[in-house]
This record gives structure tokens, C-alpha cells and sequence, in this order.
């Protein structure tokens, strides 16, 4: 329900707001692609947490040698269309519907010459789906080369898959835990840009955006399946984030239950938070009608 009444209360507006405008509205639309970066919050700070406890937890045992390290989500690509509707020559009004994802696969991987290798291999992807509402305001510089601002809300389906593959080499055996997660949540953005009229009805544009979304009340599900052919079946609940203590030092960990833990060595027990938050760089072409 949340959702449907922030749409539609998005949609209603920029029909609103053409209806005002309306002796001079003049129609265009607006695609776009670019890369960007993403902060990815509670996920990268477990993906980092993962690789310090592994390093931690063999950095007792003689030989034993670390290779490789788990990577952060960081760029990825953006793309996005969008109608604009021009109030005046200066103001306009848009509405469109975007595409973000991240994905950063890694591995690290532990040798000791007596029992031999284990691979840890984490495939964190994020994908958005974004509905925005956003404001223009266009200013000439010479006839065919505009500046102009913008900024707005959006509303973000937000998507995530998350495993880890722990592999024992020499014994020919690998477990897998997927985590696979939805959240969706209100998000700002902006961005300042150029553009430039290469025709009557074409211009091309360049600009660089900032976006603020933090999405909560992640639910999904959880499977564990080994090479055996064992699964212990699919469990569906909340996306949790907690910090439990090891070798006397708190770290970030997340699990997935069908009711909030109560375990005592859960510490900072809350709901699992995805950042989309980031800056991108984007270029595209306007088709005006």
C-alpha cells in the first residue's frame, strides 16, 4: 500500500503541475547511461568484516598463508529514461524510471602446506530500479548550448543476492550459503549538467548526479547447499545486521530468520540497511516533440 500511494502521489504531481503549465508545455524525452559509485552500507562493511575474520582466524595456525582479498561493492553502470515536460523556457518538470547495479565478485584463499587449500569466493550484486519525480531549470548560455540543475525524489525497488562458496580443494567438497533479498524505500537526488542542440528537436547532454536512498526491511530468503547434493532447504524471513565479539573484538556479521534473534551475543541487533547512495557520471541524448 505504502507504495502504491507514493506513485501515484508522484505521477498525480507531474500531471499537476503540466496542467499549470499547460499553453506552453512542450514534451521531450530524456535517456540516459552512465557509471557511477555506491556506498552499499551494512553490505560492504560485512563483505570487509568476512575478510578480516578469516585472516584472523587462521593467523594462529603455522604456514598458513592468505592470498587474495574480499572486495567492496564500489562502480557499476546507471541508465535511465525520462519524460520532461517544459512549464516555461526555463522550468520543467520530469518523470522517469531508472536502472542501477553493482556487482563485485572476489575470492581469498588460504594455503597451509600440510592440509591444503580453501577458497572463499563472495558474489555480492545490488540492482535498483528507481521511479523519480524531478525539477528543471534550464539556462542559456548561447542558443544551442544550455546549463541546467536538477533534483527530486525517487521511490527505489531495490534488489540484492549475496553468497558465499567456501571450497576445500584437496578434498574435492564446497558448501554455498545464497542470500537473496528485496527492500525498496524513498531516496534525493541531483545533478548539474550541459547540453547541446544539434538539431531543432535533438540535443546531446553530459552530466554529473549525486543520489541519497538507504533502503530498509530487506526480506527474502536463505538456501545452503553443498557438492553433495545436501540443501537444508530454503528459510524465508528479515535480513538482519549484528556484531558479535571474536577474539575480543566486536565484528559485523547478517543473518536471515523468520523472527527477530534474541540471542544475547547479538550485539547492535537491527534491521539489515542497503546504501544507494553515490555519485555517477552520465551522457545521453533529448528528443524533443
Amino acid at each position: 500500500m505504502k507504495k502504491l500511494i507514493v506513485l501515484s502521489t508522484m505521477v498525480l504531481t507531474f500531471f499537476f503541475l503540466a496542467r499549470i503549465g499547460k499553453a506552453q508545455t512542450k514534451l521531450s524525452f530524456k535517456a540516459t547511461g552512465g557509471y557511477g559509485n555506491m556506498s552499499a552500507g551494512d553490505l560492504n562493511t560485512v563483505i570487509n568484516s568476512l575478510d578480516s575474520i578469516i585472516a584472523i582466524y587462521f593467523a594462529t595456525e603455522n604456514g598458513v598463508t592468505k592470498e587474495g582479498t574480499l572486495k567492496e561493492i564500489d562502480w557499476g553502470l546507471d541508465f535511465e529514461g525520462e519524460f520532461i515536460m517544459n512549464l516555461t523556457n526555463n522550468l520543467g518538470i520530469g518523470l522517469g524510471a531508472g536502472y542501477i547495479q553493482r556487482r563485485k565478485d572476489s575470492r581469498t584463499s588460504i594455503k597451509n602446506g600440510a592440509s591444503g587449500t580453501v577458497n572463499y569466493d563472495v558474489e555480492p550484486k545490488i540492482t535498483a530500479f528507481p521511479i523519480k519525480l524531478s525539477a528543471y531549470y534550464f539556462y542559456p548560455i548561447v542558443p544551442q548550448l544550455h546549463i541546467f540543475i536538477n533534483g527530486g525524489v525517487g521511490y527505489y525497488f531495490g534488489k540484492s543476492s549475496w553468497s558465499l562458496k567456501t571450497d576445500y580443494v584437496e578434498e574435492n567438497y564446497w558448501t554455498k550459503s545464497v542470500f537473496e533479498v528485496k527492500g525498496n524505500g524513498i531516496g534525493f537526488h541531483g545533478g548539474i549538467g550541459f547540453e547541446y542542440n544539434v538539431a531543432k528537436n535533438i540535443a546531446f547532454f553530459a552530466e554529473g548526479s549525486g543520489r541519497y536512498a538507504k533502503l530498509k526491511d530487506w526480506e527474502g530468503d536463505m538456501t545452503v547447499r553443498d557438492s553433495e547434493g545436501d540443501t537444508s532447504g530454503k528459510i524465508s524471513g528479515t535480513f538482519w545486521y549484528f556484531e558479535s565479539e571474536i577474539y575480543g573484538k566486536d565484528y559485523p556479521y547478517v543473518v536471515l530468520t523468520e523472527d527477530k534473534p534474541t540471542d544475547p551475543y547479538f550485539r547492535n541487533l537491527r534491521k539489515f540497511e542497503c546504501d544507494l547512495s553515490g555519485l555517477s557520471f552520465k551522457a545521453g541524448i533529448r528528443v524533443k516533440f
